[in-house]
């Protein structure tokens, strides 16, 4: 496995934010990175705050 971890100090990512679906509306101006992130990894989670995410892909 690689492993990466990637965190701010910020407030983080709200639960209901973190879906993996491409947004309803093609033209929308954000969500299609996260949809990226779970179809290129094979492990996405967050921390319960939601300012850290761990990706992980099997080698």
């Amino acid at each position: 496995w690689f492993v990466w971890q990637v965190q701010d100090q910020g407030c983080g990512l709200p639960q209901q934010l973190r879906c993996a679906h491409l947004p309803h509306c093609l033209d929308a101006l954000s969500g299609r990175g996260l949809y990226l992130m779970h179809q290129c990894f094979d492990d996405v989670r967050w921390s319960p705050r939601g300012n850290r995410v761990q990706m992980a892909k099997r080698r």
